[in-house]
């Protein structure tokens, strides 16, 4: 939902298509990439130093990587075994390509898409057993499609859409799809935290610093995102159960990629494609 605000948010700044396409290409791909050969790594790594390996990059073919070099994952196959959290990056790059076209979507419009797709969001979870990551043809796409398009409907339409009965309904649908989420206590925090920070958007006033800071952390969640299960599964491989200690782990690893890996190939990235404009 907050993905599907921020790219309406973008598009409306900047409505080129292209540009559109090149900002997420060099926000994404190059950390998506490493997110796809990290597991490879750390298997190599544990081989040569403690002659065992990690089954889930071991049990990862040639032909898995190139489905997943080209967010195929979901549509050719089901999840990228050996970083199996990717499988929801697949599903937004598809949102992604799809939202030059939300843009041009009256009101009404993005409700029948959005209402649609809650439909068989909720049919989903009640009558299969199915994991959305285990699911191909674009499935879990359309399945979960309603927030990413409930939030660009908010961010297109907010001058004259009512908020709060919305998104409270968001939320409300939610913890019914997911009955589990009463069970752990942070889930209805997290979700009504975020409903929240939407509703409060245009009234939110912080200083540079603040937004310098809120900006990194940003970045940081991402290489967190991405590479937080291959570290937990070398943890597991060594037979580590500190959840501290993994979590350390995780987070060291998530800042070392941002620095060593994001930052410098999106600098690349963007210089490359500068140069290439210029000649």
């Amino acid at each position: 939902m907050i993905s599907g605000y921020s790219m309406a948010h973008s598009l409306t700044t900047d409505p080129n298509r292209l540009t559109f396409y090149e900002r997420r290409f060099r926000r994404i791909y190059p950390l998506y990439v490493w997110g796809i050969f990290l597991p490879a790594l750390l298997t190599a790594g544990a081989l040569l130093l403690w002659r065992h390996g990690f089954t889930p990059a071991q049990s990862t073919g040639f032909t898995d990587y190139v489905v997943a070099l080209v967010f195929g994952n979901g549509i050719v196959r089901p999840q990228f075994v050996a970083n199996g959290v990717l499988w929801s990056l697949c599903v937004e790059v598809l949102l992604y390509a799809a939202s030059p076209f939300l843009l041009r979507c009256s009101y009404r419009t993005l409700v029948i898409i959005a209402a649609a797709s809650a439909v068989c969001f909720v049919a989903h979870n009640l009558f299969t057993n199915q994991e959305y990551y285990a699911e191909m043809y674009g499935a879990s796409t359309f399945c979960l499609a309603w927030a990413f398009v409930a939030g660009f409907a908010f961010y297109r339409f907010r001058d004259k859409l009512p908020p709060t009965p919305i998104l409270a309904t968001i939320a409300a649908g939610m913890v019914f799809a997911y009955p589990e989420m009463l069970k752990e206590p942070l889930s209805p925090l997290t979700v009504g935290g975020c409903v929240l920070i939407i509703r409060s958007l245009d009234k939110i006033k912080i200083t540079a610093a603040a937004a310098s800071r809120l900006h990194w952390l940003g970045n940081i969640s991402f290489c967190l995102y991405v590479v937080h299960a291959p570290v937990m599964a070398a943890a597991a491989g060594l037979h580590n159960s500190s959840a501290l200690a993994i979590t350390a782990a995780c987070l060291a690893a998530a800042v070392a990629s941002y620095y060593l890996v994001d930052l410098p190939t999106r600098k690349l990235v963007k210089y490359t494609g500068l140069r290439t404009a210029r000649s």
